[in-house]
């Protein structure tokens, strides 16, 4: 290096600078050991340093350890050796407050003379010219030259060029916790798109044994009903004549009963439809529906007033929001029916910038304390003696609500009726 002129020694770092970038080991292409080999064996020969090596702190940086060991002269890297700042705290302290640390003596130089007797003598290395590693304004290790031999001079062109190398390392451990980060996170995403692949097909094969439940239902439980209501018919025209009053009354009664095992078949049909369905969204409105659904349902024999408010347009399943302002209406005429001028109505209102639709009534409400049974299938909490129903209506509406992403919820008083809030999902 010495018979080399600035001119050629500058020539050589550029050239040096440009090969580690034409290498593209910090564009994150390599893992993080190739880079560091290879600006290693670049300082070596740059420099014509016997060794180079990357060290990186370790135990609160009460440690250094060697990743990367490069000695020219065996052309071989080696990595490993630990040394402790309770041994050398000159040379620690040193790394946290110089950029460059320079010693062409390192045997006597304040910042080095503690590795004399256990390092560089046994090795004979003479002098050293060591830049710190920083990430983010932190001295994470050091990238160390040490020259075997004569003592040797560091020039000034020098000590920038290995502090340029130091530069280049952060930007690779850098990229290198990138990389590190974009591998986890891949990582994770696969195993999330695992798990998700495998719900969807946990929920295809219950989606299949749901739709052959429903078929069972609809087919072998209806078949022996239709018996029994067939049976029921022969005995009621066929032996009328000798089934007293009492026999009569019970054949009654277990054609009622047949009745509201259809009913239930039903509405639990739909039930399992309205979970299996696809929701398709288009423009509509509320109010303009319920119109149409009171109109359809209310007996011209009821006294009962209704008022529908006008609600803003939405985006909606026509077919699945109709099923569950059905249930709603019919809920709320079938607990006003043995109230005193009964009352319905429909509207909206916002709450923290969401439309929230409601169905109130002033019928027979019930007690708060059970609001957590309203919507669970086959839950009831009126007799049917007092009203008759199957328990799945209100169900029905939650599971519509939840395909549309929204939420349901109820008030009520026992004898002062009830109000029945939704809202359609993020809609504002």
């Amino acid at each position: 290096m010495k018979n080399k002129s600035l001119e050629q020694r500058a020539h050589d770092q550029q050239q040096a600078l440009l090969l580690l970038s034409k290498k593209q080991w910090l564009a994150g292409q390599e893992d993080l050991v190739h880079s560091l080999t290879l600006a290693t064996e670049t300082v070596s020969n740059t420099l014509s340093v016997e060794r180079c090596s990357v060290w990186i702190y370790k135990n609160n940086k009460s440690e250094i350890e060697s990743i990367d060991l490069y000695e020219s002269c065996k052309n071989q890297h080696s990595s490993g050796l630990i040394l402790c700042s309770s041994h050398y705290p000159n040379y620690f302290k040193a790394l946290l407050e110089e950029r460059v640390i320079s010693a062409d003596d390192a045997n006597t130089d304040k910042n080095t003379f503690e590795f004399s007797n256990n390092y560089l003598k046994p090795l004979g290395i003479n002098s050293m010219l060591d830049a710190p590693i920083r990430l983010s304004g932190n001295t994470i290790g050091v990238f160390c030259c040490e020259h075997i031999g004569k003592k040797r001079h560091w020039e000034i062109d020098e000590m920038n060029f290995v502090a340029s190398v130091a530069d280049f390392c952060s930007i690779s451990f850098e990229l290198s916790e990138h990389k590190k980060t974009s591998d986890e996170l891949r990582s994770h995403k696969d195993k999330l798109e695992s798990i998700v692949e495998d719900r969807t097909r946990e929920l295809t094969d219950k989606n299949l044994e749901l739709e052959a439940f429903s078929y069972s239902i609809s087919h072998d439980l209806r078949a022996p009903l239709r018996h029994i209501s067939g049976y029921l018919n022969v005995i009621k025209e066929d032996f009328s004549e000798t089934i007293d009053k009492r026999g009569c009354e019970c054949i009654g009664k277990a054609m009622k009963s047949l009745e509201k095992m259809n009913c239930m078949i039903d509405s639990m049909l739909q039930l399992s439809r309205i979970s299996t369905q696809e929701t398709n969204k288009e423009k509509l409105n509320l109010s303009d529906m319920m119109l149409e659904i009171s109109e359809q349902l209310k007996d011209k024999d009821q006294v009962v007033k209704i008022k529908i408010n006008n609600t803003p347009d939405t985006l909606g399943d026509i077919g699945l929001l109709r099923i569950a302002l059905t249930n709603l209406f019919e809920n709320s005429l079938k607990y006003s029916q043995k109230t005193e001028d009964p009352f319905i109505e429909f509207g909206s209102t916002k709450e923290n910038e969401k439309i929230v639709y409601f169905v109130r009534d002033n019928g027979s409400g019930f007690d708060m304390q059970y609001a957590n049974k309203l919507f669970a299938p086959f839950q009831r909490l009126h007799s049917e003696a007092e009203f008759e129903g199957t328990g799945i209506g209100l169900s029905t509406v939650q599971r519509v609500i939840n395909k549309h992403n929204g939420n349901i919820r109820a008030i009520g008083e026992v004898g002062k009726g009830c109000t029945f809030f939704f809202d359609l999902g993020n809609e504002n």
